[in-house]
């Protein structure tokens, strides 16, 4: 079949399907002339998440949510006293518990939930599920997917030392204020706690343990062996002292209370919410989430769970994800919340040591050594003395045997032994120090080795220098020992600010909003681990991930709260927001919005902006997958612009409301820059849009002292307008200059899909169900073709349930034959897709 552009005119098209088992993909058969073979992932049936399958008789974990609303909806919706709200979710579950006798139903409800959740945990065979929307007060049927800690990495840097994160966002600023976070307390949903670790023992001050069912969440010891959660805390709150190698967190004076909901093998939905409650219930004022999964979706329970622990005023943070190196859309719930704080990584300083030396046996030559310690280097005052220096070839134990290297330098060829295993048998051995060249063949320094967490110092030299040297300490014309002594020590600096590639990115696909919200550093941070019974001094590790970045801005939300206490979280969110520095690449080019949101926190610039701009925005969450009219909604402020799509906006304007939190007047200077990129574009292409512009209902605004004033943002269209994103920061610059500016992140689509040749899809009804029932079995799907076409094959994915770092799923193009990836879950269907005459 050849289809012919055809602009501004629509096609409608009826779909037929044919449901075929879950999660096989499906090879498209040759096109008829007058049909196009589809490959659609469907929507939920009514009430069911569309993953659960229902035709299996295995125990599963799923989710019920009640169609009474948790606590804190009521409380803040309705205005219902905490006791008549506690009570009528109560009355929902003695109806749920009735309900499933009278369907004769067996299910074991493992945990409830009452205030940011209502609803309750249950296992029960998968071929019950379908039984309970016979169950009066019975919204929905989540599955309840597992959780884990974003993962983390030891970092392979080469040049492995930073500076103190917790001043590269300011936070020492607080801390000459007096602002240590005393009196707050932080929540922390985790792995757990080594409480008896140094650094933490005067933090920590209780918690629960939601994977063992207990009140300890210890980690640490055989049983309970992760990590995770000790990291993390110790980047909030630990209290140790730096200069004789603790870790000082970002609010080392605030109280930490601990939520185990993870364990040596993750957790699930049902852990997470119930450690958010449970965190709610017990008046933290800041929670930090270092979780998450791959489900793209701001309508998750988790996320629903984030959103109501804000509206409780709970200031919540949410690891933004590890998974950018999948591209866009690479955000996982719970970051996915509309109202939480999703937080990205991004490099802090880093400094590198590089040293020279001379051996006596190659005369003056100068060898280049970099350091491969963790630690800073210290204590080298013997090395650059100098010390006698053997070789011992690939550092294997019989390469040992019978040397005596006490007191002297070991010289050892990379090849088949672990570095941290050359290191621990040389000091076994009592060596002074290790010197590792690279292998044969290769003549540079090792490529990226991993720092040694510790040991005797240890450095690594070019491969090239150190088969000359070896040779030249095999020579034996005389017997006088053979010395190598450091010469310089050279400190580098690298200034950080640039994106973690690992860094996940937006948008939400059910909403397409812009997340991460902003970045924080999460490249090679030094915290607490477990000690495991060992010693002390050495519970200490390097860990890569956006779950190191998000404790950094929990700490600095809780040194927010202390010295602005009067703001609630969506003033701490703005502000964290307004105020973050835009960071770019080193090399030419941007970060998207979609990458870095506002940019990575400025502490120090929250202290001194006089006013916050918020944005009034409306989150829609709790719907009805198959009825639009039935969705709950929540209008909350943040600190992004939200335009939607370009077609749609028909001359709308978007508010922005200036808070001035100062003594003193202050007026700002209006201004924004655009730019224009198509979702497989590395970066922002485009900064001169000539098609779309911006305009303000006023070019300078003045908001009093304690005062607040408003403006106006619209997006004009000129003229036809090319797919693809529109995004940039509308700017706001105080005239005096004495003032920091803030920004406000925005963005707007054009066919944000992106179906090549294909633009302004558009379904009714929008929404599928495939449990042949004979209802919503069929939809028209109107489309605009912008190119000639040959053949066309439409894919459609549940947007809801889309997981894009998932395992890679394959199918063919008709026409070209040609193999293509996507990445989904859900339920996977053929259509018939006739072209109406």
């Amino acid at each position: 079949m050849h289809i012919k552009k055809q602009r501004k005119k629509l096609i409608s098209t009826a779909l037929a399907l044919i449901l075929l088992i879950p999660l096989i993909p499906i090879n498209a058969a040759t096109a008829k002339d007058d049909e196009v073979n589809v490959n659609l992932r469907s929507l939920s049936q009514p009430e069911i998440d569309p993953s659960i399958n229902t035709k299996s008789d295995k125990t599963i974990k799923v989710i019920v949510e009640f169609t009474t609303d948790p606590v804190v909806v009521q409380r803040l919706f309705r205005q219902k006293r905490f006791d008549k709200a506690e009570d009528s979710v109560q009355q929902a579950l003695k109806k749920f518990r009735k309900g499933l006798t009278e369907i004769n139903v067996s299910a074991n409800i493992t945990t409830t939930y009452k205030t940011v959740f209502s609803g309750a945990a249950v296992e029960m065979r998968a071929n019950d599920v379908p039984k309970l929307k016979k169950v009066a007060g019975v919204r929905a049927v989540h599955a309840n997917n597992r959780v884990e800690a974003i993962p983390v990495t030891k970092s392979k840097v080469i040049t492995p030392y930073t500076e103190e994160s917790t001043a590269f966002i300011g936070a020492d600023e607080y801390w000459k204020r007096g602002f240590e976070g005393k009196g707050i307390k932080i929540g922390v949903i985790d792995t757990g706690i080594d409480y008896h670790h140094p650094d933490l023992k005067k933090a920590y001050k209780g918690g629960y343990d939601f994977v063992d069912n207990d009140d300890d969440p210890y980690e640490g010891n055989e049983t309970v062996n992760t990590t995770h959660g000790t990291h993390v805390s110790g980047i909030i709150a630990g209290r140790g002292k730096p200069e004789k190698g603790g870790v000082r967190g970002v609010a080392p004076k605030s109280d930490l209370y601990v939520y185990r909901v993870l364990g040596p093998e993750g957790g699930w939905d049902e852990w997470v919410i119930a450690g958010i409650e449970r965190a709610v219930e017990d008046g933290v004022d800041v929670v930090n989430l270092s979780l998450g999964n791959h489900i793209n979706d701001a309508d998750a329970p988790t996320s629903r769970a984030v959103n109501n622990a804000m509206l409780a005023g709970v200031i919540t943070v949410v690891a933004n994800g590890n998974t950018g190196m999948s591209g866009l859309k690479s955000v996982g719930a719970p970051a996915t919340a509309a109202l939480g704080i999703s937080v990205g990584a991004s490099t802090p300083p880093i400094h590198s040591y590089r040293f020279t030396g001379q051996a006596s046996a190659t005369g003056t030559k100068e060898y280049s050594l970099l350091w491969m310690m963790q630690e800073k280097p210290q204590n080298l005052k013997s090395l650059f003395k100098g010390k006698e220096i053997v070789y011992l070839g690939l550092g294997r134990p019989e390469d040992f045997d019978g040397v005596n290297v006490k007191n002297k330098l070991v010289l050892v060829k990379r090849g088949v032994t672990h570095f941290e295993e050359v290191n621990a048998r040389a000091a076994e051995a009592g060596a002074a120090g290790v010197v590792i060249f690279n292998s044969d063949g290769y003549n540079e320094h090792i490529n990226r080795p991993a720092p040694l967490p510790d040991g005797i110092p240890t450095f690594d030299m070019r491969g090239d220098d150190g088969r000359e040297l070896a040779a030249a300490l095999a020579e034996r014309s005389n017997k006088k020992p053979r010395t190598f002594k450091l010469t310089d020590e050279l400190t580098e600096t690298y200034p950080g600010d640039e994106l973690a590639d690992f860094s996940s990115r937006g948008p939400v696909i059910t909403n397409m909003e812009i997340k991460p919200d902003v970045v924080a550093p999460g490249v090679h941070i030094r915290s607490t681990v477990p000690s495991f019974g060992g010693n002390d001094k050495k519970a200490y590790a390097y860990y890569d991930g956006t779950s190191m970045a998000a404790p950094h801005i929990a700490g600095m939300a809780a040194l927010i709260k202390q010295a602005r206490p009067e703001f609630d979280p969506f003033d701490v969110k703005t502000a964290l927001m307004n105020t973050a520095l835009q960071i770019a690449p080193k090399e030419q080019g941007a970060y998207r919005v979609l990458d870095i949101g506002a940019g990575r926190v400025q502490g120090l610039e929250i202290l001194r902006t006089p006013a916050l701009a918020q944005v009034p925005h409306t989150a829609e969450y709790t719907k009805d997958s198959l009825d639009d009219d039935k969705h709950q909604s929540v209008e909350h402020l943040t600190g992004a612009i939200h335009f939607g799509e370009i077609r749609e906006l028909d001359g709308k304007g978007q508010q922005v409301l200036l808070k001035n939190v100062s003594d003193q007047d202050v007026t700002y200077r209006v201004s924004y820059d655009i730019h224009h990129f198509l979702p497989r574009s590395g970066s922002p292409g485009n900064s001169d849009v000539n098609s779309i512009h911006m305009t303000f209902d006023q070019k300078e605004v003045t908001v009093p002292a304690g005062g607040s004033e408003s403006l106006t943002a619209h997006l004009r269209v000129n003229r036809a307008v090319d797919e693809g994103f529109y995004e940039g920061y509308v700017r706001l610059t105080p005239v005096d200059g004495t003032h920091p500016g803030i920004h406000i992140p925005y963005i707007a689509y054009n066919n944000a899909q992106l179906v090549e040749g294909i633009r302004e899809i558009s379904a009714d009804p929008r929404s599928l169900s495939l449990n042949g029932d004979g209802i919503n079995e069929t939809t028209t799907i109107q489309y605009e073709l912008t190119e000639d076409m040959t053949d066309a094959i439409l894919y459609l994915q549940d947007v809801a349930r889309v997981s894009w770092p998932g395992s890679s799923k394959q199918w063919k193009e008709t026409s070209s034959k040609k193999e293509r990836n996507t990445r989904s879950r859900g339920t996977a269907v053929t259509l018939n897709v006739k072209q109406e005459k």
